[in-house]
């Protein structure tokens, strides 16, 4: 196990959160999204430590995009997404383990505004680091109270596409990890993340 930080894009806003990582392609089921989102611990210091404190949810991430949404936005068909908990702060729902289109939807709750965004500032950090600086993203406007698109690859195969919103102290990320096809557009993951948006409590 290993500290999990995002998107998701997870995702994401608590320094404490946990799940399993690995670097190998999406066949290996749902740690890939996890360490191109920078869930792996950095072997840098990140930019900004969390301010103390953790929160907790009981927000589940599959009722946060549906089976056929997701399929419908990866290209993939997905039955039943498989919920984690990776902390008290934390969960995920996986779309698509162990295949070659692994689909995360993760939510956390931090303990404040601040903690928030410090988990995101980390984000940002880590994925640079899992791809050599070579992923692509962009500040993206009228979505929550910050977001954030994360493009990278194909790199040996694999693409990687996420969002990251933060609202209030609530952070979210959808992440398609996939082998051999393009990943989800940023216009395809920005209207699923205002529809989510919608659904949190």
């Amino acid at each position: 196990m290993r500290p999990f930080v995002i998107v998701g894009v997870g995702v994401l806003l608590a320094s404490a959160l946990a799940g399993c990582s690995s670097a190998a392609a999406p066949t290996g089921g749902p740690s890939p999204s996890g360490a191109a989102l920078g869930a792996a611990p950095a072997a840098s210091a990140s930019p900004a430590a969390a301010p103390s404190g953790t929160g907790s949810t009981t927000i589940d991430p599959c009722q946060l995009v549906s089976p056929s949404e997701a399929s419908t936005l990866t290209g993939a068909s997905y039955g039943s997404g498989t919920v984690e908990t990776d902390s008290a702060a934390s969960r995920r729902c996986i779309y698509g383990a162990q295949t070659r289109n692994v689909f995360e939807v993760i939510v956390v709750q931090a303990a404040s505004v601040a903690q928030a965004q410090a988990e995101k500032d980390k984000l940002r950090a880590d994925a640079q680091q899992q791809f050599g600086g070579q992923v692509d993203m962009s500040q993206l406007s009228g979505i929550g109270d910050d977001a954030e698109w994360l493009h990278a690859g194909p790199q040996a195969g694999i693409s990687v596409a996420g969002i990251y919103v933060l609202k209030g102290t609530v952070g979210f990320g959808l992440v398609d990890v996939v082998a051999g096809t393009p990943a989800p557009s940023q216009a395809a993951l920005t209207d699923q993340a205002k529809t989510v948006l919608g659904r949190l409590p």
